[in-house]
């Protein structure tokens, strides 16, 4: 788990520093990027606990990195603007759907063991 906190430590300091280096990278972007950072390392650490089986662990850990980086890549290329946003309703579907699987997952977990 002390893994996942390093590499967002990097991941966070490499966005604060895109946002003050770069000046067509908006608050709004930097604000969403690192919403979304904060929102995947929770996953994370929530699949780190030991109430999942190990398979469910390892597929969605790839689920979840994978995912983890189409919401970076949308937040960072999405418009500065809230109202009307596309890429804000992709990256909330995107939660969404990550916490539903990782609410099933874990009450098959539990009914199963």
């Amino acid at each position: 788990m002390i893994y996942v906190f390093i590499v967002f430590i990097l991941f966070f300091a490499i966005n604060l520093l895109a946002g003050a280096i770069f000046s067509g990278y908006e608050r709004f972007n930097l604000v969403f990027t690192s919403v979304v950072l904060l929102v995947n390392l929770a996953f994370l650490c929530t699949l780190c606990k030991n109430f999942l089986k190990d398979a469910f662990k390892i597929s969605l850990t790839f689920l979840f990195v994978v995912s983890g980086v189409v919401e970076f890549v949308l937040a960072a290329l999405s418009p500065a603007v809230f109202s009307d946003n596309v890429y804000v309703m992709s990256v909330a579907a995107i939660v969404a759907i990550q916490l539903l699987l990782l609410v099933i997952t874990y009450l098959f977990s539990i009914k199963n063991s």
